[in-house]
């Protein structure tokens, strides 16, 4: 049964051998859901991120309707060590609150991105169909937009380009790429969820030729007139030389996700030859390089 509110308990200072009991206890208290509070730390290498474990921990249960009167007077005499708050929290839509946040705006001159939803300004001379789903890339981060810009520049350069998309999140860098005259365009994602939401894209937008997958760059065949990666820093450099030996001769490589405070680090671990700096951008904190061979 859905109501207009949830409940959440915050339990803090759980030791490990208090958790499995615990978690049963809750459950049959009727909770419907229980969240670890994770601790992280991250590589400042490449960003990689690994849980760090904890002897003692806080947790958030979640009951769709509210509790026992006496849940919080049984879990204190079961467990006095336990530090607990009950809430309620109302119930909303997040998806629909997301949505009225997400209009059309224009990606590079001429060229809108339109969520699924909204109707078409008069000012956009073509149109790029967006259903984001659970992908990173609507497009509206600096990130994508620089990456846009310099994909623009890249394939003015070269028409009727082969470009590959290395990281495509919802696919809209891929569908630039169409909606600017390349010729073949693929595309690859390591996740599975956005691969399926880039297709549903390519098929919305009308581009289902644009071939999409979980490959490592080791599994693409053949050198591409353009490469573009929208990834964070740290991951361009893990892949810089698969990316470089992709690039053709006369070929261009767009990078984008590089930002402000690792950006001298970025220079000092991506190495440019046999490729050139030709452009950079930048919006906010964050930059983008356009590189090109030959």
């Amino acid at each position: 049964m859905t109501t207009d509110k949830y409940y959440r308990l915050h339990l803090m200072q759980i030791t490990r051998e208090q958790e499995d009991l615990l978690t049963e206890w809750c459950f049959t208290q009727g909770a419907s859901g229980v969240a670890e509070a994770l601790d992280f730390s991250q590589s400042l290498e490449d960003y990689s991120v690994a849980t760090q474990s904890q002897e003692v921990f806080s947790c958030d249960v979640f009951f769709e309707q509210a509790p026992p009167a006496d849940l919080i007077d049984e879990l204190r005499a079961r467990w006095p060590n336990i530090v607990c708050k009950l809430t309620s929290e109302a119930n909303q839509d997040w998806l629909a609150e997301w949505k009225k946040g997400f209009v059309p705006f224009p990606l590079v001159p001429g060229i809108w991105v339109v969520p699924r939803w909204c109707e078409v300004p008069k000012e956009a001379e073509q149109v790029i169909w967006m259903e984001p789903g659970m992908a990173f890339g609507t497009g509206t981060h600096e990130t994508t937009q620089l990456a846009a810009h310099l994909l623009k520049e890249a394939l003015t350069k070269r028409p009727h380009a082969r470009v590959l998309d290395v990281g495509t999140g919802t696919g809209i860098l891929a569908i630039l790429a169409k909606l600017l005259g390349a010729k073949e365009v693929i595309a690859t994602d390591i996740d599975p969820e956005a691969v399926r939401v880039a297709q549903e894209n390519f098929v919305l937008n009308t581009v289902e030729e644009i071939e999409v997958s979980t490959k490592e760059l080791s599994e693409i065949h053949g050198e591409f007139d353009v490469v573009v990666a929208n990834i964070i820093d740290g991951v361009l450099i893990v892949l810089q030389n698969g990316l470089k030996k992709k690039v053709s001769d006369e070929g261009a490589l767009v990078l984008s996700g590089i930002i402000d405070e690792r950006l001298q680090h970025f220079k000092e671990r991506f190495v440019l030859p046999p490729l050139k700096l030709v452009e950079t951008g930048r919006e906010g904190e964050w930059h983008a390089w356009l590189l090109e061979r030959g």
